[in-house]
């Protein structure tokens, strides 16, 4: 029989600790995608949140995606998709979302959960209900058993980068938005969805029954412009994704539905990137 030394003892008696701890955290609780379907404010509130989320107005018809690796993704049509680190506090009972600087944290507690449904309640700083109340409920919207669109490894594309970028480093920028949408279509397709919307693509094309094509380039959209350095990239950029599109793609006749067509055109823009 090995005797252990004492140090090791307490370390592995921390580790262990550590572990229960862990698996008392509810992470199956939390970690799904959520949608928030109503903002509930009980009284006049002043809530300090995300720098980009700072009235709580701003997080209605918001996603919310929680992953058992503590990573937290926000996903909302006017602030955008974002990546931020969750964690659990068993002595509140409390979930903090938290991102880089000191005021970008929101805490909420779970105050009520029936099926797919819960009511998240919004914490100020000592741990009080602010009298803000989100209804979320699950949703797998941007989800199948296959694919996982809100995932952080879909997103890098999207992040605006500290420096200028090389040309490889544009078109793997460009190809990954790319690959973003063909994977949006092909998420479409398999689960026959009759409809599509287009924000959270973030791309310069253009959808049109029976057509496809790319926005002029004094028109980009900012949600575009905004995933490059500056605007001697985002010229370089288009130049790469335009030169992408037009080797000898056409639109297929009679298709069942526009997303076959977008999905044979964008694939051959993906390819053409490779």
């Amino acid at each position: 029989m090995i005797k252990l030394p004492f140090c090791l003892k307490i370390v592995f008696l921390f580790a262990a600790l550590a572990g229960l701890l862990s698996c008392r955290e509810p992470d199956s609780e939390i970690t799904h995608c959520w949608k928030v379907n109503r903002i509930q404010i009980e009284e006049p509130v002043q809530m300090a949140a995300f720098p980009d989320f700072r009235e709580p107005q701003t997080l209605d018809n918001c996603f919310l995606r929680f992953y058992p690796n503590q990573t937290a993704v926000i996903w909302q049509k006017e602030q955008g998709y974002s990546v931020y680190q969750w964690s659990y506090s068993p002595k509140n009972e409390a979930y903090l979302v938290s991102g880089p600087g000191a005021q970008s944290s929101l805490q909420f507690r779970m105050v009520r959960r029936e099926g797919e449904s819960a009511k998240l309640a919004v914490l100020n700083d000592a741990d009080r209900e602010t009298g803000v109340n989100l209804l979320i409920s699950t949703t797998r919207l941007y989800e199948d058993d296959e694919m996982d669109l809100l995932h952080p490894d879909m997103n890098a594309w999207r992040f605006r980068p500290a420096r200028r970028e090389s040309p490889k480093e544009l078109e793997k920028r460009v190809w990954g938005m790319v690959n973003f949408v063909v994977n949006y279509f092909e998420l479409i397709e398999r689960k026959d969805q009759r409809y599509f919307e287009t924000p959270i693509l973030q791309s310069p094309f253009r959808f049109y029954s029976g057509g496809i094509g790319i926005t002029r380039e004094e028109a980009l959209p900012d949600v575009w412009v905004n995933c490059f350095y500056d605007k001697e990239d985002v010229h370089k950029a288009y130049l790469i994704l335009t030169d992408a599109f037009d080797k000898d793609i056409e639109y297929p006749k009679d298709t069942r539905k526009h997303t076959e067509g977008y999905l044979k055109v964008l694939k051959a823009v993906r390819f053409n990137l490779e």
